[in-house]
């Protein structure tokens, strides 16, 4: 079965790694990342999978750090922007990848492992959460997300609609933006659907 993707760049997953990093908030100016290989099976799903692109094992695995930190980056910042974590440090980390296509993660605050809430992003994809509550893995997390923004983009298209909404948004193509929501959501489906991409979310080697 071919790999789906979201964009160019991407390649077949092969090696796996636990990613987190620790942010001190936005005054902080400081963070680090860590990976390990975590040979916990009940550690399994946070596992993240580098690239087998002909690299040496660390050039993928450092290719993959610096794109994982990105993005967890990205996401972490913009959990600050919208006051779901204030100035507090954060630890954000992978659950699950295709490397240089999407990551599924859990960002929560330093201090308390145990309130998180689900963060996806990608190349060509939103950057998002949900509330841990709404799943309890991360395929289920990407079904979520898929949902999610079908609902969006059904309400970004009415906006073009002759009943007044259009008047508010001015200029602005929502019918496009809608179409774009809903063809990342149905690729965002695909990918839950296919069984193969999911069995290569293993434990680490050895």
């Amino acid at each position: 079965m071919p790999q789906r993707q979201f964009g160019a760049g991407a390649s077949r997953p092969r090696r796996a790694y636990n990613t987190a990093f620790t942010s001190g908030g936005p005054a902080a100016g400081s963070r680090r990342t860590k990976v390990e290989q975590d040979n916990n099976p009940e550690s399994q799903h946070e596992g993240a999978t580098g690239p087998d692109n002909g690299d040496s094992p660390e050039e993928q695995r450092d290719a993959f750090i610096a794109w994982a930190k990105t993005k967890l980056d990205g996401a972490a910042r913009m959990l600050r922007e919208k006051g779901v974590y204030a100035a507090q440090p954060v630890e954000a980390r992978v659950s699950w990848t295709i490397p240089n296509q999407v990551l599924i993660g859990k960002v929560r605050r330093a201090d308390d492992p145990q309130d998180f809430v689900w963060v996806i992003a990608g190349e060509d994809l939103p950057t998002d959460h949900a509330e841990a509550a709404i799943a309890a893995e991360p395929r289920d997390v990407a079904r979520h997300f898929a949902l999610k923004w079908h609902l969006d983009a059904a309400r970004l298209e009415g906006l073009d609609s002759a009943d007044g909404p259009r008047t508010r948004g001015g200029d602005v193509d929502w019918s496009g933006i809608g179409e774009g929501l809903t063809a990342r959501a149905e690729a965002l489906y695909r990918f839950v659907d296919d069984e193969e991409i999911w069995s290569r979310n293993v434990a680490p080697d050895a």
